[in-house]
């Protein structure tokens, strides 16, 4: 034996009367609430800062060893472990990931250099300290050091 269920409003064949609508004091309240961020936001910009971060990473140890201008894409998207779908939606030349790396890299380097100089008052030593800083930076990390020497940093 089988038991089918409808509800009332079915049953009695009469429209489901709607849901009263708020009011208009209570629609500008709700208004002007900021909206909760969704975590479908939060998500999807991290996975594409991680994605991005692990493409830059990858371009330093490919043009470190190939250089500027030998590198293909497929070099980047072997190494990073993406398709090249995902490297086309980050950069659409080896050229601007060069840029991107190199813009990133020197960023990084110059603000930890200048964390260390701007205590020092006398502009000589400043300066020379900056410079076996950024020596120093070359050497301790194995892809910088290769990188830089194959591509320089950016100049403005």
């Amino acid at each position: 034996m089988t038991v089918h269920f409808q509800s009332t409003a079915m049953r009695t064949k009469q429209p489901v009367p709607p849901k009263p609508r708020a009011s208009a004091p209570a629609k500008a309240k709700a208004s002007s609430a900021p909206p909760a961020e969704d975590h479908r936001v939060r998500t999807g910009a991290l996975r594409r800062d991680q994605t991005r971060k692990k493409l830059l990473a990858a371009a330093m140890g490919v043009f470190a060893d190939k250089g500027a201008d030998a590198p293909q894409i497929e070099d980047f998207i072997a190494a990073a472990g993406v398709a090249r779908g995902t490297f086309y939606n980050y950069f659409k030349t080896t050229q601007e990931l060069l840029g991107a790396v190199t813009w990133d890299l020197s960023d990084e380097v110059f603000a930890a250099i200048e964390a260390v100089v701007e205590r020092i008052p006398d502009p000589l030593e400043r300066m020379a300290t900056a410079c076996l800083l950024y020596m120093h930076a070359g050497l301790a990390v194995p892809n910088l050091g290769a990188f830089l020497a194959r591509t320089g940093s950016r100049s403005e």
